[in-house]
């Protein structure tokens, strides 16, 4: 029988057996750079925060008869 308390089947539910997504693309990369909506300075932190993950959500609505 499965423990469902098991720590170990919570670190393995997160990762979910799929592969690291690679958060990089040169060509989007090379767009925002192009149109400078983001000072130089400030360019690896704009990127660092678009490689975050988004959070996951999840609503519940009731059903009326």
């Amino acid at each position: 029988m499965v423990d469902p308390l098991n720590p170990s089947l919570f670190r393995q539910g997160w990762e979910g057996g799929y592969p690291e997504i690679i958060k990089e693309n040169k060509l989007f990369e090379h767009y925002y750079q192009e149109l400078k909506i983001v000072p130089e300075g400030e360019w690896d932190q704009f990127m660092d925060a678009l490689r975050e993950p988004l959070p996951a959500t999840l609503r519940i609505t009731g059903y009326k008869r």
